[in-house]
Order: structure tokens, then C-alpha cells, then sequence
């Protein structure tokens, strides 16, 4: 299946279409590749069909950018936590790094990410509008209880945080972003993430909180999880 969809220069939908379609692979290619093609790094050996393809991947990167500053505006959260590499004896946790980031190499899995979750959106807005049944990924606002604590440990670090605006998509957004620059911003955003509820599946629709979004549900990898796989079927029927 497949997502058709045309978008103003401001990354608006003008129009969308679900169909039936085969997709033939022209190039296995790499985030690596792609980030190195792009130009966003000199990391990355180069991959010489990503080098080929690059005017196709400078679209598809243009639009994704207008996607995420669309999410973004709308209040989606950004949470950018360190990765551990955990490193083991015997079996036995011995040390924990910090996996290093290359930016250049995020941007191009951000590219796949924004196209990921636009096509999500626009098929669980296309069964909402076919009045079908579906399963939608969920994610409530945060645990009030929970957000106590993070309140409490802001004021241990001379941070004001307003519990209230927390119920927001776009009021917790704003006060992650705040955290931003503060030297414990690890442990901050690591704190109002444990706060935040677990996303789940759900027969209705509850909206998804994190992504700021009103309809969200799995619909891209049906290859690897069962909830796409009824997407998929709820579509064809």
C-alpha cells in the first residue's frame, strides 16, 4: 500500500490518495550514505547510489524539513537523550559510555522518520473519514503524580515549572525546550520523559500526545509489527 500525497510550498496537504501499488528498489541505501550524499557530513565512506540519487534525496529532505517544522510548530516533543554503549565482561556491565552522535547521519533518519509519521497520519485520517475500525497508537497527557515530582526537583534546581501547562502538547514542548541550555538538561529531560504516559494501541482514537497529533497509528511497517498488518488488511477490505 501506498501513500500518494501532494503538499503546498508551506508542506500543507493539498491532496492524498491510499492505493494498491508495487515498489521496485533502485538502491540499497544508508542513512550513512545518504547523510554523506546530502553533504551533511564527511564521516561516511561515500556511497556511490546515494551520490546518483542525490537531486531525488535533496526533495525528499526538503520536504521532511517542512513536515518536522510543521510538527514542531504544533508542539510535538523533541527529546534529545544521550544513547548508552554499554560495555560487558562475563556477561557483566563493566562500563557505560556515551555513544557519539554524528548530526549529519541524524538529519537523514529524520528525513525517513517525518515522511514515516505524515504517511501514519494521513491513513488514520483516511479511516476516520471512511468511518472504518482501526488500531490507533495512543499516547495520553502526563501523569499529574508523576509531574509532582519533576516539579519538586525543579525547585531543588532553582527551575520554575508550570504543572498546568505540562497538559499541552505545545506548553511541554516549550518548557523542554527551556531545559535545553540549563547544565542538567540530561537529567531533566531524562526526569519529564519517566513522567510522561507509555504509548499503547487502542480501537479508538485518543490522539497521540508526544507527536502533538490528533489521529496517529502504525501503518509503515507492516513487515514487523501485527497493529500495521490490520491497518493494512482494514485498508484493502
Amino acid at each position: 500500500l501506498c501513500v500518494h500525497a501532494e503538499l503546498d510550498a508551506k508542506g500543507a496537504i493539498k491532496k492524498t490518495r491510499l492505493v494498491r501499488g508495487y515498489m521496485k528498489s533502485a538502491a540499497k541505501l544508508t542513512y550513512g550514505g545518504v547523510a554523506r550524499a546530502l553533504r551533511f557530513t564527511e564521516q561516511p565512506p561515500k556511497q556511490p547510489k546515494a551520490e546518483e540519487m542525490v537531486e531525488g534525496l535533496k526533495v525528499a529532505y526538503e520536504c521532511s524539513r517542512l513536515l518536522r517544522s510543521r510538527r514542531m510548530k504544533r508542539g510535538a516533543l523533541d527529546f534529545d537523550l544521550p544513547e548508552p554503549v554499554i560495555k560487558l565482561e562475563d556477561g557483566k556491565p563493566v562500563n557505560v559510555t556515551k555513544r557519539a552522535k554524528d548530526e549529519g547521519v541524524k538529519k537523514a533518519y529524520q528525513l525517513i522518520e517525518e515522511l514515516m509519521i505524515f504517511a501514519n497520519e494521513v491513513v488514520a485520517r483516511w479511516l476516520l473519514e471512511h468511518e472504518l475500525p482501526g488500531v490507533y497508537r495512543v499516547h495520553l497527557p502526563p501523569d499529574p503524580q508523576k509531574l509532582m515530582k519533576l516539579q519538586a526537583m525543579c525547585e531543588v534546581l532553582g527551575i520554575e515549572l508550570d504543572v498546568d501547562a505540562t497538559q499541552t502538547p505545545k506548553g511541554l514542548a516549550d518548557i523542554l525546550e527551556s531545559f535545553a541550555d540549563h547544565p542538567n538538561a540530561a537529567i531533566l529531560n531524562s526526569l519529564l520523559l519517566r513522567s510522561m504516559k507509555q504509548a499503547a494501541y487502542d480501537t479508538a482514537n485518543l490522539g497521540h500526545f508526544g507527536l502533538a497529533s490528533d489521529a496517529y497509528l502504525h501503518f509503515t511497517s507492516p513487515i514487523r509489527r501485527y497493529p500495521d498488518l490490520v491497518v493494512h488488511r482494514v485498508c484493502h477490505a
